[in-house]
């Protein structure tokens, strides 16, 4: 079922944008503080395909923090169209397939500032801390954006014109601020793209941007809060049989081999 991995973090409390830091890497370790952490690399049965997971289990935590990254470019070169990555962010954080357009806007609305996405060179990211009751679910909404993209052609002409307001404050010194902070984190945001260029993105190719994912090597989940890695597991298979790669071929891998990685240590 995978292997064991542990981080060592300075404070178990330490945010979940750390982990997207290193969520590619895999990383030897000892014990975490605060609780165990737990990495398990991809799993490829007949029953299905398995992104890439860290749980990072604090039995007496009060909230849960979880994250989905999805890797849509390496080394700087994206397999879609400058800007469908961007669209796509928008577009998978306001509606959830299988449920009415913009059916997430309340939701996310009310978490506030404890619900976020952003997009960078490489990656598109959603993240978001929920009470602990409300965990699992959140895991179960992180997993449904990998499924298929959600049948909002309003929320798509809307979220357009979203993206080409921020394209138009991009030099804007409130933006250049925002920007700046996010660099420190090593989370500098992508370039939107050109007005022209999202304009014309259409349904079918944030369809393909979605459908190109390799779970294998292109998603990486984090948990973290009270819940164990056995109930994050169930989770999952419950989901497994629909969650099966497009891409035909693997990309070739990109990340060290495990015995020359070291310990690593975390800022708080």
């Amino acid at each position: 079922m995978g292997e064991k991995w542990t981080i060592v973090v300075s404070k178990a409390t330490s945010t979940i944008l750390a982990l997207l830091l290193t969520c590619f890497l895999p990383v030897l370790a000892d014990d975490l503080p605060g609780g165990e952490l737990e990495y398990r690399a991809a799993l490829l049965s007949e029953e299905g395909s398995h992104p890439k997971i860290i749980v990072q289990t604090v039995p007496d935590a009060t909230t849960t923090a979880t994250c989905l990254v999805m890797r849509y470019a390496e080394a700087g070169k994206s397999r879609s169209p400058a800007g469908v990555a961007h669209l796509l962010e928008h577009l998978l954080f306001r509606s959830r397939s299988g449920q009415k357009p913009g059916g997430l806007l309340l939701r996310n609305e009310l978490l506030g500032d404890s619900c976020r996405a952003w997009t960078t060179p490489t990656a598109v990211v959603f993240s978001e801390v929920v009470p602990a009751d409300n965990g699992l679910d959140s895991l179960k909404l992180q997993l449904s954006r990998l499924k298929q993209m959600p049948v909002d052609d309003e929320g798509l002409t809307l979220e357009k014109k979203v993206i080409l307001k921020e394209i138009v404050s991009v030099d804007s010194p409130e933006e250049q601020a925002r920007r700046k902070i996010l660099a420190s984190f090593g989370l500098e945001p992508n370039v939107e793209g050109q007005a022209s260029t999202i304009s014309a993105i259409d349904r079918e190719q944030l369809e393909s941007c979605l459908e190109q994912l390799d779970l294998e090597s292109d998603v990486v989940i984090a948990v973290v809060g009270p819940h164990s890695s056995r109930e994050v597991r169930k989770v999952l298979s419950s989901t497994l049989s629909p969650l099966v790669p497009k891409r035909s071929e693997p990309r070739e891998p990109s990340l060290a081999p495990v015995e020359e990685l070291e310990t690593l240590s975390l800022p708080s």
